[in-house]
């Protein structure tokens, strides 16, 4: 794990407080692409590649009416521009353009833009919001 994953860990820490008072259930799941064929992909909108790929962090809220599910994903300014597609793909996520096939309508998924240091890019206030409104 590296210094800008801590510091994303550690923005969610900050509202733990809060989340908890709204959802019985707040998890913050790691993921790890190389032990796990999971992956978003996107077969149709703005996205242009197909490759795939797993936000480091899925942000799990879930009380009686909703199940939410945010993905989080840090990302060094190096990679910005090569990684674009990745960040245009997690923006793409929202209800209004995801169909969710076997679930119910009390599942709801949200991309978040890229995490880089210093929350340039203000996954704060965006996560901030989300915690202020329900979706």
């Amino acid at each position: 794990m590296d210094g800008l994953e801590k510091s994303l860990i550690e923005l969610v820490r900050g509202y733990i407080a809060e989340l908890q008072k709204r959802y019985q259930d707040v998890y913050l799941i790691r993921s790890d692409e190389r032990n796990s064929n999971l992956k978003l992909h996107a077969f149709s909108g703005k996205v242009s590649q197909y490759a795939g790929f797993l936000p480091d962090f899925v942000l799990y809220l879930a009380n009686e009416s909703y199940i939410y599910q945010l993905y989080l994903e840090p990302k060094g300014n190096q990679l910005l521009a090569q990684d674009q597609w990745k960040e245009d793909l997690l923006t793409s996520i929202s209800p209004e353009n995801i169909e969710i096939i076997g679930e119910n309508n009390n599942t709801k998924l949200y991309g978040v833009r890229f995490y880089v240091s210093g929350d340039e890019r203000e996954v704060r206030k965006t996560i901030y919001n989300f915690i202020r409104t329900d979706s």
